[in-house]
């Protein structure tokens, strides 16, 4: 697909996306065709080291054999499941993660999205504190379907969200990693 044809299908098809959000400019960026390890590659060939897709297999790098393995064993026992049943992958995920980490976090919750995730952490980390500030790592995407995490990421601010009369803020914070909770080496 060349960029004449890309720029037919968004203006056909794709619904535009405001000027000041984050995801504005979509159609102008390189057209990603496919990925090898930690590369993207374009529709003109041209490659680039892959800082953006932090989703699933990406952190082992695209196409990685195992990632790639487990796929097809989970497309021939079980491709989805509900979260109202649990599943042997599942129970198994769990035993191994609670094998890893290191107490108190050996106890593990599943769910949809990151912004879910996000919320769940932070209400965990409010009942244990009894705090109601958070911290969020500067430019970070923390979600975007729920006014908390939207509150959190990038520059949407509370008052943006009408969140100003909530008592949580977000405090922007630089990343200093100063040990690891599972205990592993890099």
């Amino acid at each position: 697909m060349d960029a004449q044809q890309a720029k037919a299908i968004s203006d056909q098809w794709m619904i535009p996306t405001p000027a000041g959000a984050y995801m504005a400019g979509l159609e102008n960026r390189p057209i990603i065709e496919r990925a090898e390890g930690i590369e993207v590659i374009d529709t003109t060939g041209k490659r680039y080291l892959d800082f953006g897709s932090g989703q699933m297999a990406a952190a082992l790098g695209h196409n990685h054999p195992r990632y790639v393995e487990s796929v097809k064993r989970s497309l021939e026992t079980i491709s989805h499941s509900t979260k109202t049943f649990l599943n042997v992958d599942r129970l198994e995920l769990h035993k191994r993660l609670g094998e890893i980490l290191t107490p108190p976090l050996q106890k593990t919750l599943f769910l949809v999205s990151v912004s879910d995730a996000i919320e769940a952490a932070i209400d965990l980390a409010r009942k244990a504190t009894g705090g109601v500030d958070v911290l969020a790592l500067d430019m970070a995407l923390h979600g975007s379907t729920s006014f908390v995490t939207r509150s959190l990421t990038f520059g949407w601010g509370r008052a943006k969200h009408r969140l100003h009369d909530l008592p949580a803020k977000g405090q922007q914070i630089e990343l200093d990693i100063h040990r690891c909770l599972t205990r592993l080496q890099y």
